[in-house]
């Protein structure tokens, strides 16, 4: 069974610890779909690191890069997809440098927020370090790069939207995907494949992507749109899940809101425990 590994590097800019330690569950949509492509999945979550303390706050720029080498190394991916915010895209490039260098066979992928109306001048710095560049959201994109992948010498990425591709020396960049209308399409996620996940993590629980403004020097609008909800049902459905991954606190908590409802949370000892009203 190949292997997929996808790690989130973080830069100098999220270097602060939370209470407890908050896996993003954006790689964990990822890698439900690479799962169901037939993958096997590791998930290197650096910002959870961080606040747990396992990835050393003290590093500098270079042994943070050699931190995460070592531990990609130990997964042995036969695909790397690195997911970047803005301030940590440096960091990222220089990840898929200096792997790529030392494993020319591995495919690697790189998307995130901080990828968004900067693919191309990522593409330029990167050169052949990275083979494809995920651009906006990237669960259906990564499903077709996959599939892609599995006809060998024959994958062809030239109708894949949503991405930059490398032939050869030559970078080609295809069109944006449409956003996902319907985002209980989306897989639902665990944290079973999260290394090191630790026991008192918080989960922000996923109710809509998008943002309602249109700032100019953001590009949360270009990669989420203006607002897109998850339905009720697959909020609690969702919560279920994450909660079995939280040993210790019982609480989850919104990442966005939710037009028509308030969420309750109850603290409680065992269970679910998500309370959906409406006003």
């Amino acid at each position: 069974m190949p292997k997929f590994v996808i790690v989130r590097i973080p830069g100098t800019h999220t270097d602060w610890r939370r209470r407890n330690p908050i896996p993003n569950l954006g790689v964990g949509f990822l890698a439900e779909i690479a799962k169901k492509e037939g993958y096997k999945v590791t998930v290197l979550e650096g910002h959870m690191w961080l606040d747990m303390g396992y990835l050393p706050e003290e590093l500098d720029y270079k042994e943070r890069i050699q931190f995460f080498f070592k531990e990609i190394k130990l997964e042995s991916p036969d695909i790397l997809g690195i997911s970047v915010l803005s301030g940590d895209l440096a960091l990222g490039i220089e990840l898929a440098k200096l792997y790529k260098k030392e494993y020319p066979k591995t495919f690697i992928l790189m998307g995130g927020v901080g990828i968004n109306g900067v693919a191309e001048i990522v593409a330029r710095y990167a050169g052949n370090s990275i083979d494809v560049i995920v651009k906006g959201e990237g669960e259906f994109t990564l499903r077709e790069v996959l599939k892609e992948l599995k006809k060998g010498p024959k994958q062809n990425f030239s109708n894949v939207a949503g991405i930059s591709f490398r032939v050869k020396n030559k970078w080609l960049h295809n069109p944006l995907r449409e956003l996902i209308r319907d985002l209980d399409t989306t897989p639902l996620t665990t944290l079973e494949d999260y290394k090191y996940l630790p026991t008192n993590i918080i989960t922000l629980l996923p109710v809509e992507r998008g943002c309602p403004s249109a700032c100019r020097f953001c590009f949360a609008t270009e990669t989420w749109g203006n607002g897109r909800y998850f339905s009720q049902e697959r909020i609690k459905q969702q919560g279920k899940i994450l909660l079995q991954f939280q040993k210790r606190e019982k609480v989850l908590f919104l990442s966005g809101g939710y037009p028509k409802f308030r969420t309750r949370f109850l603290q409680v000892k065992i269970g679910w425990c998500i309370g959906l009203e409406t006003f």
